[in-house]
């Protein structure tokens, strides 16, 4: 987290100093700390790309969220899309122009009593002289000044201050609507249907089943067709869930992409007939842009009362349970559980700390040789990012990758790790060795992505020969129109594109023999059991047949024994990689290992 410039604390809100009672000047770093979570109004600070940096303890009482599960977030990630546009266009303009700035929104409270919350806006540098924007929440009327607003009458209303009343009919029937429900679906919001839970369920049921459904890869529909599309999608998971729980349930809708219903009276068997009665409802095809297309989405679990006596406990239990569903299985069921639980908070660890890692370049590659099926010599480099964090440990890409996509942070790193490999390539004399780079799915639907390759290659003064990009089977095979458009301007420009994991997709082989592309990875499930496993011994003979018909060059990879690579060479494949020849090492390991 970047660290506050104290000697700027001056140009901070008024609110802070005045709350302080004395100037920031000289407090330590911790002492600085506690003095912002003593404010009793929730105050916040934002990084140029709208993550929260900084909170304090009022505002994590404000959005009924943990620290861990804000910091490195932004409110995409929690509020319907049309409320998170305006606030993100509204911060812009500070970040902008530089002027502070007040912004008004209606509130509801538990008593029905409507308030207007004031967010003050101000732009402040922190000691690496980057901008951060820094807010301040404060309430404009006092709740206790006004009665229910659904109980309004004139007599009442003509009792009140004028001004009290001016800012009370500010507030329209669909403000009060949209207090306490979400404006897209029309769902209970997070905060109402908390506030139900506690109130009244658990007074009246000795058991019950929250579930937090989460629809998979949102962000893929969202920038493939579009955020009205997605839109869509989200409105349409809405209705599938109304028809698959029971009439007595309770659905809402959580943040973004995730829902929540609270089932009353159930046991655990009966919860998981519901869950896979919601798997099946959203798996049946829907129409986006006019073709056919599959949701999926993952749910977690919690029970009343063994998981949690409260909403809060409930709901952070399940959501824990769902997202280590999403890190094992996509489109399952996890109920939570102790072994959940940690897993969970290892992933929020990994998010919080994930885009610090990103801006203190943290993150390193290690290469994998490739070399040659006859003589085994180096004829590339896999480059394979790695992160070690004091804290975390050692992460490999299969736990931090989905989170960097799902985070919208795959760009960033996607870059990160392309300009590394290209400056590494620079130190290698040979140029016939080429280095292979991992490519995101998401990468591919950016139009700009060959420019940014294009300005990389000439940085470095490589030509495009000497990189390959890798890119799993499922994305090449789904590719539209416009990734299709990005294929051909890579190839354009000289860069190999490679086939990764072949076989797990079930290629369409018709679309195989259009797509621009140079090899084939021959994913290394087919290669564990060669050559004893006869099923696999076929699957891996087809493979290399229709290979070289269509001319591609064949990496048979996660080779580990003599038996697997004497079978390999037997069929002729071009190269080889695994284990056997060298597992990942540092850069300085591998100049090592070319020069043995």
């Amino acid at each position: 987290m970047p660290k506050l410039a104290i000697d700027r604390l001056d140009h901070a809100p008024k609110t802070v100093l005045e709350k302080s009672g004395r100037s920031a000047r000289g407090l330590s770093a911790r002492g600085l700390c506690a003095l912002i979570d003593a404010l009793p109004e929730p105050m916040w600070a934002k990084d140029r790309s709208h993550r929260w940096v900084m909170v304090n303890d009022a505002f994590c009482n404000y959005m009924g969220r943990t620290r861990v599960e804000l910091l490195g977030k932004t409110e995409r990630d929690f509020s319907p899309d049309r409320e998170a546009s305006i606030i993100w266009e509204n911060d812009e303009t500070v970040f902008a122009t530089g002027q502070a700035r007040i912004d008004e929104v209606v509130a509801i409270n538990q008593d029905e009593l409507p308030r207007v919350l004031r967010t003050h806006l101000s732009l402040l540098r922190d000691t690496a002289e980057r901008d951060l924007l820094i807010g301040v929440i404060r309430e404009a009327d006092l709740p206790t000044t006004l009665g229910p607003y659904v109980d309004r009458d004139e007599d009442n209303d003509s009792q009140r201050a004028p001004q009290e009343r001016r800012k009370l009919d500010r507030l329209t029937s669909q403000q009060v609507r949209y207090a306490f429900s979400d404006p897209l679906t029309q769902l209970l919001n997070r905060r109402s249907f908390m506030n139900l839970f506690d109130t009244t369920k658990t007074n009246r049921c000795e058991s019950a089943a929250i579930f937090v459904v989460g629809i998979d890869h949102i962000k893929l529909v969202n920038d493939r067709f579009g955020h009205c599309v997605g839109d869509g999608v989200i409105i349409e998971v809405a209705d599938r869930l109304r028809a698959s729980i029971r009439n007595i349930d309770i659905l809402g809708r959580l943040d973004g992409d995730e829902f929540i219903v609270l089932a009353e009276d159930i046991d655990s068997m009966q919860a998981e007939r519901i869950a896979d009665k919601i798997l099946l409802e959203i798996a049946r095809p829907m129409k986006l842009s006019q073709q056919d297309y599959r949701v999926s989405v993952s749910i977690g679990v919690a029970m009343f009362p063994s998981h949690g006596s409260d909403a809060q406990d409930l709901v952070r239990n399940a959501g824990m349970a769902l997202r280590w569903c999403k890190r094992r299985r996509r489109g399952g069921i996890e109920f939570y559980s102790d072994g959940a639980s940690v897993a969970a908070e290892r992933i929020s660890a990994i998010e919080m700390k994930l885009p610090l890692a990103l801006d203190h370049s943290s993150l390193t590659l290690h290469y994998q040789p490739i070399v040659s099926c006859n003589d085994r010599s180096v004829q590339g480099f896999e480059a394979l990012v790695r992160w070690q964090d004091d804290q975390l440990g050692e992460l490999t890409p299969s736990e931090f990758i989905p989170l960097a996509e799902r985070m919208g942070l795959i760009y960033e790193l996607g870059q990160t790790v392309l300009d590394q490999a290209c400056a590494y390539i620079t130190t290698v004399a040979d140029p016939k060795i080429s280095v292979w780079v991992n490519v995101s799915g998401l990468q591919l639907m950016d139009e700009t992505f060959p420019i940014f390759v294009a300005e990389t290659l000439q940085k470095h003064e490589i030509s495009g020969e000497r990189l390959l990009l890798e890119i799993t089977e499922s994305a090449a095979m789904d590719a539209d129109a416009a990734v299709w458009q990005v294929f051909d301007e890579l190839a354009s420009i000289g860069v190999r594109l490679v086939i990764d994991d072949f076989g797990t997709g079930f290629s369409n082989l018709s679309r195989l023999k259009e797509l621009p592309f140079a090899a084939i990875k021959i994913d290394q499930e087919f290669i564990h059991d060669l050559p004893n496993s006869p099923q696999d011994c076929a699957i891996f003979r087809a493979t290399v047949a229709i290979a070289k018909e269509l001319n591609l060059k064949i990496v048979a990879e996660g080779i580990e024994n003599a038996g697997q690579e004497d079978f390999v060479r037997r069929l002729s494949v071009d190269y080889l990689q695994g284990y056997r020849y060298g597992r990942p090492m540092s850069d300085v390991k591998f100049k090592k290992y070319r020069k043995a």
